[in-house]
Protein backbone atom coordinates (compact mmCIF):
# COMPACT_ATOMS: atom_id res chain seq x y z
CA UNK A 1 0.00 0.00 0.00
CA UNK A 2 1.33 3.36 -0.89
CA UNK A 3 3.22 5.81 1.65
CA UNK A 4 -0.29 8.25 0.79
CA UNK A 5 -2.51 5.69 2.25
CA UNK A 6 -0.21 4.89 5.11
CA UNK A 7 -0.12 8.68 6.14
CA UNK A 8 -3.97 8.88 5.66
CA UNK A 9 -4.81 6.46 7.73
CA UNK A 10 -2.06 7.86 10.52
CA UNK A 11 -3.71 11.16 9.83
CA UNK A 12 -7.09 9.57 11.50
CA UNK A 13 -5.32 8.05 14.33
CA UNK A 14 -3.70 11.02 15.32
CA UNK A 15 -6.63 13.42 15.07
CA UNK A 16 -8.01 10.79 17.23
CA UNK A 17 -5.57 10.75 20.07
CA UNK A 18 -5.06 14.73 19.78
CA UNK A 19 -9.26 14.98 20.71
CA UNK A 20 -8.36 12.73 23.29
CA UNK A 21 -5.68 14.45 24.81
CA UNK A 22 -7.01 17.94 24.25
CA UNK A 23 -10.29 16.91 26.18
CA UNK A 24 -8.20 15.47 29.03
CA UNK A 25 -5.64 18.95 28.97
CA UNK A 26 -8.51 21.11 30.62
CA UNK A 27 -9.48 19.57 33.90
CA UNK A 28 -12.55 21.42 34.60
CA UNK A 29 -14.87 19.40 36.56
CA UNK A 30 -15.35 15.61 36.70
CA UNK A 31 -12.34 15.23 34.17
CA UNK A 32 -14.70 17.31 31.85
CA UNK A 33 -14.27 20.02 29.77
CA UNK A 34 -17.24 22.33 29.36
CA UNK A 35 -17.16 24.66 26.48
CA UNK A 36 -18.49 28.09 26.77
CA UNK A 37 -18.53 30.96 23.58
CA UNK A 38 -18.69 34.26 23.79
CA UNK A 39 -18.97 36.51 21.12
CA UNK A 40 -17.79 40.14 20.97
CA UNK A 41 -18.71 42.36 17.99
CA UNK A 42 -17.67 45.28 16.17
CA UNK A 43 -20.73 47.40 17.78
CA UNK A 44 -24.28 46.92 19.08
CA UNK A 45 -26.09 49.02 17.02
CA UNK A 46 -26.58 48.30 12.83
CA UNK A 47 -28.47 48.92 10.01
CA UNK A 48 -30.27 46.96 7.94
CA UNK A 49 -27.72 45.98 4.95
CA UNK A 50 -24.62 46.33 7.53
CA UNK A 51 -22.31 43.62 8.35
CA UNK A 52 -22.06 42.15 12.07
CA UNK A 53 -18.21 41.37 12.62
CA UNK A 54 -17.49 38.68 15.24
CA UNK A 55 -15.11 37.47 16.96
CA UNK A 56 -15.33 34.09 18.64
CA UNK A 57 -13.29 33.30 22.42
CA UNK A 58 -14.51 29.31 23.06
CA UNK A 59 -13.27 28.43 26.36
CA UNK A 60 -13.59 26.42 29.50
CA UNK A 61 -16.33 27.23 31.51
CA UNK A 62 -14.54 26.42 35.16
CA UNK A 63 -11.36 27.60 34.06
CA UNK A 64 -11.56 29.98 31.38
CA UNK A 65 -8.98 28.66 29.48
CA UNK A 66 -9.17 28.45 26.05
CA UNK A 67 -10.40 25.18 24.44
CA UNK A 68 -8.85 22.80 21.72
CA UNK A 69 -11.98 20.95 21.38
CA UNK A 70 -14.33 21.92 18.84
CA UNK A 71 -13.55 22.74 15.27
CA UNK A 72 -16.73 25.09 14.01
CA UNK A 73 -19.22 27.76 16.15
CA UNK A 74 -22.56 27.71 14.85
CA UNK A 75 -24.22 31.66 14.93
CA UNK A 76 -28.13 32.32 14.44
CA UNK A 77 -29.52 35.80 14.71
CA UNK A 78 -32.80 35.35 15.98
CA UNK A 79 -36.04 36.84 16.71
CA UNK A 80 -39.28 35.47 18.90
CA UNK A 81 -40.50 34.07 15.44
CA UNK A 82 -37.37 32.20 15.29
CA UNK A 83 -34.22 31.86 13.24
CA UNK A 84 -33.77 34.56 10.33
CA UNK A 85 -29.92 34.84 9.58
CA UNK A 86 -27.11 31.36 10.01
CA UNK A 87 -23.26 31.04 9.52
CA UNK A 88 -20.47 28.84 10.90
CA UNK A 89 -17.04 29.95 11.72
CA UNK A 90 -13.86 27.67 12.49
CA UNK A 91 -12.18 27.50 15.71
CA UNK A 92 -8.72 27.19 16.19
CA UNK A 93 -7.47 26.31 19.76
CA UNK A 94 -10.83 27.95 20.78
CA UNK A 95 -10.10 31.07 18.43
CA UNK A 96 -12.40 32.29 15.41
CA UNK A 97 -13.82 35.19 13.57
CA UNK A 98 -16.24 35.55 10.95
CA UNK A 99 -19.76 37.67 10.10
CA UNK A 100 -22.97 37.99 9.72
CA UNK A 101 -24.58 40.23 7.00
CA UNK A 102 -27.76 41.70 7.73
CA UNK A 103 -30.35 41.75 5.23
CA UNK A 104 -31.86 44.73 3.85
CA UNK A 105 -35.41 44.19 4.09
CA UNK A 106 -34.77 42.71 8.22
CA UNK A 107 -37.14 44.75 9.76
CA UNK A 108 -36.51 47.07 12.54
CA UNK A 109 -35.58 45.50 15.96
CA UNK A 110 -33.41 43.95 19.00
CA UNK A 111 -32.20 40.92 17.98
CA UNK A 112 -30.82 37.86 19.63
CA UNK A 113 -27.32 36.86 18.85
CA UNK A 114 -26.82 33.20 19.40
CA UNK A 115 -23.97 30.86 18.91
CA UNK A 116 -22.56 27.85 20.22
CA UNK A 117 -20.64 24.69 19.51
CA UNK A 118 -22.10 21.25 19.35
CA UNK A 119 -20.02 19.88 22.44
CA UNK A 120 -21.70 22.71 24.03
CA UNK A 121 -25.09 21.23 23.18
CA UNK A 122 -23.92 17.55 24.13
CA UNK A 123 -24.18 18.97 27.71
CA UNK A 124 -27.42 20.94 27.76
CA UNK A 125 -29.72 21.92 24.98
CA UNK A 126 -29.99 25.00 26.66
CA UNK A 127 -25.85 25.78 26.93
CA UNK A 128 -25.44 28.45 24.03
CA UNK A 129 -24.41 32.34 24.05
CA UNK A 130 -26.61 34.75 23.99
CA UNK A 131 -26.18 38.61 23.49
CA UNK A 132 -28.73 41.09 21.77
CA UNK A 133 -27.95 43.75 18.72
CA UNK A 134 -29.86 46.56 17.90
CA UNK A 135 -30.89 47.16 14.13
CA UNK A 136 -32.75 49.68 12.03
CA UNK A 137 -34.42 49.77 8.77
CA UNK A 138 -35.01 53.59 7.44
CA UNK A 139 -36.36 52.52 4.72
CA UNK A 140 -39.39 50.04 5.66
CA UNK A 141 -41.99 50.28 7.88
CA UNK A 142 -41.94 47.13 9.23
CA UNK A 143 -41.10 46.12 12.98
CA UNK A 144 -39.82 43.21 14.53
CA UNK A 145 -41.71 42.10 18.20
CA UNK A 146 -40.97 44.39 21.18
CA UNK A 147 -40.57 47.57 18.84
CA UNK A 148 -43.14 50.72 19.95
CA UNK A 149 -42.86 54.13 19.47
CA UNK A 150 -41.69 57.25 22.03
CA UNK A 151 -44.76 58.45 23.72
CA UNK A 152 -45.10 61.41 26.49
CA UNK A 153 -45.25 58.80 29.47
CA UNK A 154 -41.38 57.19 28.40
CA UNK A 155 -38.47 58.60 30.29
CA UNK A 156 -36.45 60.06 28.48
CA UNK A 157 -33.64 57.70 26.59
CA UNK A 158 -31.04 56.60 28.18
CA UNK A 159 -27.86 55.19 25.76
CA UNK A 160 -26.14 52.22 27.78
CA UNK A 161 -22.58 52.47 27.16
CA UNK A 162 -20.14 49.54 26.99
CA UNK A 163 -18.27 48.82 29.74
CA UNK A 164 -14.97 50.69 30.24
CA UNK A 165 -11.81 49.50 31.77
CA UNK A 166 -13.13 46.04 33.25
CA UNK A 167 -9.66 44.78 34.03
CA UNK A 168 -7.80 43.11 36.62
CA UNK A 169 -4.64 44.60 34.99
CA UNK A 170 -2.86 48.18 33.98
CA UNK A 171 -4.07 47.85 30.46
CA UNK A 172 -2.44 50.55 28.51
CA UNK A 173 -4.95 52.08 25.65
CA UNK A 174 -3.91 55.75 23.72
CA UNK A 175 -4.41 57.08 20.71
CA UNK A 176 -1.38 59.76 19.52
CA UNK A 177 -4.00 62.51 19.88
CA UNK A 178 -7.81 62.99 21.09
CA UNK A 179 -8.97 65.53 18.03
CA UNK A 180 -8.57 64.80 14.12
CA UNK A 181 -9.77 65.86 10.92
CA UNK A 182 -11.64 63.85 8.38
CA UNK A 183 -9.27 61.23 6.27
CA UNK A 184 -6.48 61.38 8.85
CA UNK A 185 -4.56 58.07 10.27
CA UNK A 186 -5.51 57.50 13.60
CA UNK A 187 -2.65 55.47 15.60
CA UNK A 188 -3.84 53.61 18.05
CA UNK A 189 -1.29 51.73 20.56
CA UNK A 190 -1.77 49.41 23.43
CA UNK A 191 0.63 47.21 25.64
CA UNK A 192 0.37 43.73 27.40
CA UNK A 193 0.97 44.25 30.90
CA UNK A 194 0.11 40.78 31.78
CA UNK A 195 2.21 37.56 32.34
CA UNK A 196 0.80 35.73 29.75
CA UNK A 197 0.03 36.13 25.59
CA UNK A 198 -3.76 37.54 25.37
CA UNK A 199 -5.74 37.28 21.88
CA UNK A 200 -8.24 40.35 21.51
CA UNK A 201 -10.70 41.80 19.32
CA UNK A 202 -10.42 45.59 18.89
CA UNK A 203 -13.00 47.93 17.12
CA UNK A 204 -12.94 51.71 16.12
CA UNK A 205 -16.66 52.58 15.99
CA UNK A 206 -18.86 56.10 16.00
CA UNK A 207 -21.16 56.33 18.88
CA UNK A 208 -24.47 58.04 18.60
CA UNK A 209 -27.71 58.64 20.08
CA UNK A 210 -29.69 55.98 18.38
CA UNK A 211 -30.88 53.56 21.35
CA UNK A 212 -29.12 49.98 22.01
CA UNK A 213 -29.23 47.19 24.43
CA UNK A 214 -26.04 47.20 26.25
CA UNK A 215 -24.49 43.44 26.28
CA UNK A 216 -22.80 42.15 29.55
CA UNK A 217 -19.12 42.79 28.86
CA UNK A 218 -16.39 39.51 28.32
CA UNK A 219 -15.12 40.01 32.03
CA UNK A 220 -18.83 39.90 33.39
CA UNK A 221 -19.60 36.69 31.16
CA UNK A 222 -17.13 34.51 31.80
CA UNK A 223 -17.01 35.33 35.45
CA UNK A 224 -20.13 34.25 35.93
CA UNK A 225 -19.86 30.90 33.80
CA UNK A 226 -16.86 30.37 36.50
CA UNK A 227 -19.74 29.82 39.33
CA UNK A 228 -21.86 27.61 37.24
CA UNK A 229 -22.63 23.92 39.14
CA UNK A 230 -21.01 21.92 36.13
CA UNK A 231 -21.24 17.82 36.44
CA UNK A 232 -20.34 15.34 33.99
CA UNK A 233 -22.00 14.83 31.03
CA UNK A 234 -22.08 12.07 28.23
CA UNK A 235 -20.64 13.22 24.98
CA UNK A 236 -22.95 13.01 21.79
CA UNK A 237 -21.95 15.41 18.79
CA UNK A 238 -18.32 16.96 18.68
CA UNK A 239 -17.10 18.93 15.52
CA UNK A 240 -13.31 18.07 17.03
CA UNK A 241 -11.26 18.36 13.80
CA UNK A 242 -14.14 19.92 11.72
CA UNK A 243 -17.71 19.89 10.95
CA UNK A 244 -19.20 16.64 10.93
CA UNK A 245 -21.83 16.19 8.55
CA UNK A 246 -24.77 13.76 8.96
CA UNK A 247 -27.63 12.61 7.27
CA UNK A 248 -29.69 9.53 6.57
CA UNK A 249 -30.84 7.63 3.59
CA UNK A 250 -33.97 7.39 1.08
CA UNK A 251 -35.22 5.62 -1.36
CA UNK A 252 -36.89 7.03 -4.47
CA UNK A 253 -40.15 7.99 -2.68
CA UNK A 254 -37.86 9.97 0.10
CA UNK A 255 -39.00 7.30 2.38
CA UNK A 256 -35.92 6.32 5.26
CA UNK A 257 -34.70 3.43 4.53
CA UNK A 258 -32.51 1.08 7.02
CA UNK A 259 -30.30 -1.82 5.94
CA UNK A 260 -29.39 -0.18 2.75
CA UNK A 261 -27.46 -2.29 0.34
CA UNK A 262 -24.67 0.30 -1.05
CA UNK A 263 -21.70 0.24 -1.91
CA UNK A 264 -21.47 3.33 1.41
CA UNK A 265 -22.28 6.93 0.76
CA UNK A 266 -19.84 9.83 -1.13
CA UNK A 267 -20.72 13.90 -0.45
CA UNK A 268 -18.22 16.34 -2.90
CA UNK A 269 -18.07 19.67 -3.18
CA UNK A 270 -18.49 21.09 -6.63
CA UNK A 271 -15.60 23.27 -7.52
CA UNK A 272 -11.85 23.95 -8.47
CA UNK A 273 -10.61 21.52 -5.35
CA UNK A 274 -10.57 18.21 -4.41
CA UNK A 275 -13.12 18.20 -1.12
CA UNK A 276 -14.31 14.49 -1.23
CA UNK A 277 -15.38 12.33 2.13
CA UNK A 278 -16.98 8.74 2.16
CA UNK A 279 -19.84 8.11 4.95
CA UNK A 280 -20.27 4.51 6.36
CA UNK A 281 -24.15 3.95 6.83
CA UNK A 282 -25.31 2.06 9.49
CA UNK A 283 -27.83 -0.77 10.21
CA UNK A 284 -30.74 2.79 11.05
CA UNK A 285 -29.70 4.28 7.50
CA UNK A 286 -27.88 7.29 9.21
CA UNK A 287 -24.64 8.37 8.00
CA UNK A 288 -21.79 10.30 9.22
CA UNK A 289 -19.44 12.39 6.98
CA UNK A 290 -16.24 13.48 8.85
CA UNK A 291 -14.42 16.65 7.26
CA UNK A 292 -11.11 18.75 8.25
CA UNK A 293 -13.78 21.98 7.93
CA UNK A 294 -15.16 23.09 4.37
CA UNK A 295 -14.52 26.66 3.72
CA UNK A 296 -17.11 28.78 1.81
CA UNK A 297 -20.13 28.40 -0.17
CA UNK A 298 -20.74 25.98 -2.90
CA UNK A 299 -22.73 23.13 -4.10
CA UNK A 300 -22.63 19.89 -2.53
CA UNK A 301 -23.39 16.63 -4.58
CA UNK A 302 -24.11 13.90 -2.81
CA UNK A 303 -24.20 10.08 -4.49
CA UNK A 304 -25.50 6.32 -2.82
CA UNK A 305 -24.85 3.69 -4.86
CA UNK A 306 -26.48 0.54 -4.78
CA UNK A 307 -25.68 -2.83 -5.13
CA UNK A 308 -28.77 -3.83 -7.01
CA UNK A 309 -29.80 -0.38 -9.12
CA UNK A 310 -31.86 0.51 -6.22
CA UNK A 311 -31.98 4.57 -6.43
CA UNK A 312 -30.96 5.95 -2.93
CA UNK A 313 -30.64 9.42 -2.10
CA UNK A 314 -28.81 11.04 1.39
CA UNK A 315 -30.77 14.05 3.06
CA UNK A 316 -28.54 16.13 5.03
CA UNK A 317 -29.24 16.93 8.74
CA UNK A 318 -29.62 20.38 10.06
CA UNK A 319 -26.62 21.49 11.71
CA UNK A 320 -28.43 24.55 13.26
CA UNK A 321 -30.22 23.98 16.96
CA UNK A 322 -32.47 26.74 16.51
CA UNK A 323 -32.81 27.14 20.00
CA UNK A 324 -35.97 29.01 21.17
CA UNK A 325 -36.34 32.51 22.15
CA UNK A 326 -38.59 33.54 24.64
CA UNK A 327 -37.67 37.11 25.17
CA UNK A 328 -36.15 40.34 23.70
CA UNK A 329 -36.08 43.80 24.76
CA UNK A 330 -38.06 46.73 23.96
CA UNK A 331 -36.89 48.84 21.58
CA UNK A 332 -38.42 52.69 22.31
CA UNK A 333 -38.49 54.50 18.34
CA UNK A 334 -38.08 58.53 18.91
CA UNK A 335 -38.39 61.20 15.94
CA UNK A 336 -35.75 62.85 17.27
CA UNK A 337 -33.67 60.03 16.00
CA UNK A 338 -33.81 60.82 12.37
CA UNK A 339 -31.44 62.98 11.29
CA UNK A 340 -28.94 60.23 12.65
CA UNK A 341 -30.46 57.23 10.93
CA UNK A 342 -30.89 59.31 7.89
CA UNK A 343 -26.98 60.01 8.20
CA UNK A 344 -25.86 56.61 8.70
CA UNK A 345 -28.83 54.87 6.04
CA UNK A 346 -26.84 57.47 3.66
CA UNK A 347 -23.77 55.32 4.35
CA UNK A 348 -25.12 52.20 4.05
CA UNK A 349 -26.38 53.04 1.03
CA UNK A 350 -23.54 54.18 -0.24
CA UNK A 351 -21.86 51.58 0.26
CA UNK A 352 -23.93 49.42 -1.69
CA UNK A 353 -23.71 51.65 -4.58
CA UNK A 354 -20.41 51.59 -4.74
CA UNK A 355 -19.82 47.82 -3.70
CA UNK A 356 -17.58 48.70 -1.14
CA UNK A 357 -17.64 45.18 -0.19
CA UNK A 358 -15.57 44.00 -2.77
CA UNK A 359 -12.74 46.34 -0.92
CA UNK A 360 -12.84 43.82 1.76
CA UNK A 361 -9.92 41.11 1.04
CA UNK A 362 -10.85 37.09 1.54
CA UNK A 363 -8.05 34.96 2.35
CA UNK A 364 -9.28 31.76 0.62
CA UNK A 365 -7.90 28.58 2.44
CA UNK A 366 -6.69 25.77 1.38
CA UNK A 367 -9.51 22.95 0.77
CA UNK A 368 -7.63 19.91 1.58
CA UNK A 369 -3.52 20.55 2.37
CA UNK A 370 -3.14 16.26 1.24
CA UNK A 371 -3.48 17.36 -1.82
CA UNK A 372 -1.84 20.94 -1.88
CA UNK A 373 0.26 21.35 -4.59
CA UNK A 374 0.77 17.73 -5.29
CA UNK A 375 -0.54 16.81 -8.58
CA UNK A 376 0.96 16.53 -11.95
CA UNK A 377 -1.17 19.38 -13.64
CA UNK A 378 -1.71 19.44 -17.76
CA UNK A 379 -2.66 22.79 -18.90
CA UNK A 380 -4.65 22.32 -21.93
CA UNK A 381 -4.03 25.53 -23.51
CA UNK A 382 -0.16 24.66 -23.14
CA UNK A 383 -0.91 22.34 -25.46
CA UNK A 384 -2.83 21.00 -29.36
CA UNK A 385 -6.13 21.20 -28.79
CA UNK A 386 -7.24 17.68 -29.62
CA UNK A 387 -11.19 16.88 -30.22
CA UNK A 388 -11.79 14.29 -28.14
CA UNK A 389 -10.59 13.31 -24.91
CA UNK A 390 -9.38 10.16 -25.73
CA UNK A 391 -6.78 11.44 -27.89
CA UNK A 392 -5.75 14.02 -25.15
CA UNK A 393 -5.07 11.28 -23.25
CA UNK A 394 -3.27 9.18 -25.59
CA UNK A 395 -1.01 12.43 -27.00
CA UNK A 396 0.59 14.11 -24.20
CA UNK A 397 -0.69 12.46 -20.94
CA UNK A 398 2.08 9.62 -19.12
CA UNK A 399 0.38 9.04 -16.00
CA UNK A 400 -3.02 8.14 -17.37
CA UNK A 401 -4.71 6.34 -20.29
CA UNK A 402 -7.94 5.07 -21.33
CA UNK A 403 -8.63 1.04 -21.46
CA UNK A 404 -10.57 -0.42 -23.62
CA UNK A 405 -12.55 -3.57 -21.45
CA UNK A 406 -15.36 -5.42 -22.87
CA UNK A 407 -16.11 -1.91 -25.78
CA UNK A 408 -16.44 0.64 -22.61
CA UNK A 409 -13.47 2.78 -21.63
CA UNK A 410 -12.02 2.68 -18.02
CA UNK A 411 -9.47 5.35 -16.89
CA UNK A 412 -6.33 3.86 -15.41
CA UNK A 413 -3.92 5.94 -13.66
CA UNK A 414 0.20 5.00 -13.45
CA UNK A 415 0.76 4.88 -9.81
CA UNK A 416 4.50 5.89 -8.62
CA UNK A 417 6.03 3.58 -6.07
CA UNK A 418 8.31 4.70 -2.94
CA UNK A 419 11.32 4.81 -5.55
CA UNK A 420 9.45 6.94 -7.77
CA UNK A 421 8.99 4.07 -10.72
CA UNK A 422 6.29 4.46 -12.08
CA UNK A 423 3.81 1.29 -13.26
CA UNK A 424 -0.20 0.31 -13.87
CA UNK A 425 -0.94 -1.88 -11.43
CA UNK A 426 -3.38 -5.24 -12.37
CA UNK A 427 -5.59 -4.22 -9.82
CA UNK A 428 -9.56 -3.62 -11.07
CA UNK A 429 -9.49 -0.99 -8.32
CA UNK A 430 -10.37 2.35 -10.53
CA UNK A 431 -8.79 5.52 -9.58
CA UNK A 432 -11.00 8.52 -8.36
CA UNK A 433 -12.03 10.14 -11.70
CA UNK A 434 -13.79 14.02 -10.28
CA UNK A 435 -15.10 16.23 -13.04
CA UNK A 436 -15.17 20.01 -11.16
CA UNK A 437 -15.34 17.49 -7.89
CA UNK A 438 -18.32 15.88 -8.85
CA UNK A 439 -17.33 12.36 -9.04
CA UNK A 440 -17.49 10.43 -12.58
CA UNK A 441 -18.43 6.63 -11.76
CA UNK A 442 -18.70 6.03 -15.97
CA UNK A 443 -16.03 7.04 -17.50
CA UNK A 444 -17.16 7.10 -20.88
CA UNK A 445 -19.15 10.51 -19.33
CA UNK A 446 -15.32 12.22 -19.33
CA UNK A 447 -14.21 9.82 -22.78
CA UNK A 448 -17.08 11.71 -24.31
CA UNK A 449 -16.60 15.15 -22.89
CA UNK A 450 -16.06 18.03 -24.58
CA UNK A 451 -11.77 18.83 -24.03
CA UNK A 452 -12.59 22.09 -25.37
CA UNK A 453 -14.43 22.86 -22.09
CA UNK A 454 -11.79 21.73 -19.74
CA UNK A 455 -8.82 24.36 -18.39
CA UNK A 456 -6.64 21.49 -17.19
CA UNK A 457 -6.32 18.00 -16.03
CA UNK A 458 -4.84 17.08 -12.57
CA UNK A 459 -2.89 13.67 -11.37
CA UNK A 460 -2.04 12.14 -8.45
CA UNK A 461 -0.23 9.27 -8.97
CA UNK A 462 -0.71 7.38 -5.19
CA UNK A 463 -3.23 4.97 -3.74
CA UNK A 464 -5.41 7.18 -1.50
CA UNK A 465 -8.19 6.06 0.84
CA UNK A 466 -11.24 7.89 1.68
CA UNK A 467 -12.86 6.59 4.91
CA UNK A 468 -12.53 2.65 4.25
CA UNK A 469 -12.69 2.97 0.34
CA UNK A 470 -9.27 3.15 -1.83
CA UNK A 471 -8.66 4.21 -5.04
CA UNK A 472 -5.39 3.75 -7.33
CA UNK A 473 -5.02 7.53 -7.94
CA UNK A 474 -7.31 10.44 -8.44
CA UNK A 475 -7.82 12.43 -11.85
CA UNK A 476 -9.07 15.64 -11.94
CA UNK A 477 -10.65 17.42 -14.61
CA UNK A 478 -11.02 21.13 -14.10
CA UNK A 479 -13.05 22.97 -16.06
CA UNK A 480 -12.60 26.84 -17.36
CA UNK A 481 -15.44 28.03 -14.42
CA UNK A 482 -15.48 25.05 -12.06
CA UNK A 483 -19.42 24.39 -12.79
CA UNK A 484 -19.65 21.45 -14.85
CA UNK A 485 -20.85 22.71 -18.16
CA UNK A 486 -22.78 19.89 -20.22
CA UNK A 487 -21.97 17.00 -17.46
CA UNK A 488 -24.80 14.36 -17.75
CA UNK A 489 -25.36 13.23 -13.79
CA UNK A 490 -25.93 10.04 -12.52
CA UNK A 491 -29.76 9.85 -11.31
CA UNK A 492 -28.98 8.92 -7.81
CA UNK A 493 -26.86 12.46 -7.43
CA UNK A 494 -28.48 15.02 -5.60
CA UNK A 495 -27.07 18.51 -5.34
CA UNK A 496 -28.01 21.22 -2.86
CA UNK A 497 -26.16 24.60 -2.31
CA UNK A 498 -23.91 23.90 0.77
CA UNK A 499 -22.30 26.45 3.32
CA UNK A 500 -19.39 25.95 4.71
CA UNK A 501 -17.10 27.77 7.46
CA UNK A 502 -16.32 31.32 6.40
CA UNK A 503 -13.08 32.18 4.95
CA UNK A 504 -11.37 34.87 6.54
CA UNK A 505 -11.90 38.27 5.38
CA UNK A 506 -11.11 41.69 6.48
CA UNK A 507 -13.06 44.65 7.19
CA UNK A 508 -13.37 47.10 3.92
CA UNK A 509 -11.45 50.14 3.82
CA UNK A 510 -11.25 53.52 1.61
CA UNK A 511 -7.77 53.57 0.95
CA UNK A 512 -6.77 57.39 1.69
CA UNK A 513 -6.21 58.11 -2.22
CA UNK A 514 -9.64 57.14 -3.66
CA UNK A 515 -12.28 59.22 -4.52
CA UNK A 516 -14.63 57.17 -3.64
CA UNK A 517 -17.18 59.00 -0.66
CA UNK A 518 -16.12 57.34 2.68
CA UNK A 519 -19.49 57.45 5.29
CA UNK A 520 -17.55 54.21 7.10
CA UNK A 521 -19.22 53.65 10.96
CA UNK A 522 -17.16 51.07 12.03
CA UNK A 523 -13.09 52.59 11.39
CA UNK A 524 -11.27 49.71 12.50
CA UNK A 525 -11.88 46.05 13.46
CA UNK A 526 -9.10 42.98 14.17
CA UNK A 527 -11.22 40.28 15.49
CA UNK A 528 -8.05 38.15 16.34
CA UNK A 529 -4.71 39.95 17.63
CA UNK A 530 -2.10 37.75 19.84
CA UNK A 531 0.36 40.14 21.79
CA UNK A 532 2.98 38.46 23.61
CA UNK A 533 3.75 39.51 27.41
CA UNK A 534 5.32 43.38 28.21
CA UNK A 535 4.84 43.95 23.86
CA UNK A 536 3.50 47.12 22.74
CA UNK A 537 1.54 47.33 19.30
CA UNK A 538 0.52 50.45 16.93
CA UNK A 539 -2.37 50.20 14.73
CA UNK A 540 -3.22 51.99 12.22
CA UNK A 541 -6.67 53.45 11.42
CA UNK A 542 -8.08 56.26 8.82
CA UNK A 543 -10.90 58.18 9.48
CA UNK A 544 -13.73 58.55 7.28
CA UNK A 545 -15.85 61.37 6.15
CA UNK A 546 -18.10 61.04 9.14
CA UNK A 547 -17.49 63.48 11.96
CA UNK A 548 -18.52 62.59 16.23
CA UNK A 549 -17.38 61.12 18.77
CA UNK A 550 -15.69 57.37 17.68
CA UNK A 551 -14.61 54.44 20.44
CA UNK A 552 -12.13 52.27 20.30
CA UNK A 553 -12.64 48.69 22.35
CA UNK A 554 -10.14 46.07 22.58
CA UNK A 555 -11.74 42.43 24.55
CA UNK A 556 -9.63 39.49 25.48
CA UNK A 557 -8.63 36.91 27.28
CA UNK A 558 -5.01 35.67 28.03
CA UNK A 559 -3.87 31.75 28.10
CA UNK A 560 -4.46 31.06 31.48
CA UNK A 561 -8.21 32.10 31.09
CA UNK A 562 -8.01 35.88 32.65
CA UNK A 563 -10.58 37.84 30.77
CA UNK A 564 -10.29 41.76 30.02
CA UNK A 565 -12.06 44.88 28.33
CA UNK A 566 -11.03 48.75 27.95
CA UNK A 567 -11.67 51.26 25.63
CA UNK A 568 -10.82 54.82 24.89
CA UNK A 569 -12.51 57.99 22.90
CA UNK A 570 -11.39 60.58 20.24
CA UNK A 571 -12.94 63.02 18.20
CA UNK A 572 -13.23 63.61 14.67
CA UNK A 573 -14.33 67.47 13.42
Amino acid sequence: MALVLKITIMKRIFIAILFVISALSLKAQGDMVHERLYLSTDKTCYLAGEDIWISAFCYDAASGIYSPISAVAYLELQNLSGSLVQSKIALNHGRGNGFIHLPVSLPTGIYRLTGYTRYMYSESRDNFFSGFVTVYNPLTTLRSENVRSRTAADSQITVPAPEENISRSAFALTTDKKNYHTKENVRITFRNPLPETFSASISVFRLDDLSFYGNRSIVEIIDSTRNESLKPFPLDKVDYAGEIIRGYVVDEDNVPVTNVESFGSYISIAGKDIQYFTGEIRDSGKVRFFTSNLYGDGTLVSYVPSFNHKKYHLVLDSVYMHPQVDWVPQLILDRNLEEVLLERSLGVQIAQAYRMDTLAVEKRLPANLLFENTGIVYKLDEYTRFPTMGEVLIEFIREARFKSEDGTHKLQVRLRDATGIAYYLQDPTPPLVLLDGIPIEDHEKIYNYDPNLVKEIIIHTDRYAFGSIYYNGIIFFRTFKGDFPGLDLDESMRIQEFRGVQNPRSLAVVPADSRLPDLRHTLYWNPQLEVKPDESVTLNAITSETTGTFRVVIQGLDMKGNPFTTSTDFTVK
